[in-house]
């Protein structure tokens, strides 16, 4: 059976302010954080407005199943939601966590070709060791491969009971 990591609000809003800090530090600043929607877009929503940038979003989806804990082909959506006519770079791509690192690489390679983003860097709030991928900006390097149980899961289950 799979590890789990249960996360609480706390320890998620910890988690983002371990992220706003590094990004301060590294003296790097972004113009726009682009959130992937879904796991993305809590942290997504703090960064921008601590880092009082805008926010666009982009619909990605890797896993599903009954329990939405099966890993299947990313898909990408054909639009980003945004205020702006275009994105501004450097750009902030978000996501809550990098677990095989397909996501993430699958979403920059959609933006190179369809989006004139010319620096673009990436944060989540976890890093699990199978990632192939490695983002410039992790709250939490894992050691394992947990199931991660975010605070807004919860929701997950409100129609299973």
């Amino acid at each position: 059976m799979t590890a789990v990591l249960q996360v609480n609000w706390l320890a998620y809003q910890a988690l983002i302010e371990k992220v706003a800090i590094a990004i301060d530090q590294s003296g790097w600043r972004p113009q726009q954080v682009l959130a992937i929607a879904r796991g993305g877009l809590y942290l997504g929503d703090a960064l921008s407005r601590i880092l009082q940038v805008p926010l666009a979003v982009m619909a990605v989806q890797s896993y599903g199943g009954e329990a939405g804990r099966d890993r299947g082909a990313v898909q990408i959506g054909a639009n980003i939601a945004m205020t702006s006519d275009r994105l501004l770079s450097p750009l902030l791509l978000v996501d809550d966590l990098v677990d095989s690192g397909e996501t993430l690489q699958q979403a920059i390679a959609w933006l190179q070709q369809t989006q004139d983003v010319t620096e673009l860097r990436t944060a989540v709030l976890w890093q699990k060791p199978s990632s192939s991928f490695q983002p410039d900006f992790a709250a939490q390097v894992l050691t394992d491969n947990p199931w991660i149980e975010q605070p807004f899961e919860l929701y997950d289950r409100w129609n299973r009971r």
